[in-house]
């Protein structure tokens, strides 16, 4: 029964793998938002260097 179960270590990794694609995935939906506000590319490169500073 425990083989089934991860250890922390393993637990920890893919915790990080799943918030790291929820990151990505919220930040692909943010550029498209940005994208059809039509902003300059000036306030593009302002706002995703905000994003990418989290």
């Amino acid at each position: 029964m425990s083989d089934e179960l991860y250890d922390d270590e393993e637990f920890d990794v893919l915790t990080e793998i799943k918030q790291k694609r929820q990151l990505k995935l919220k930040q692909r939906e943010f550029i498209k938002e940005l994208s059809k506000k039509r902003l300059s590319k000036h306030e593009m490169d302002e706002l995703l260097g905000g994003v990418e500073a989290l």
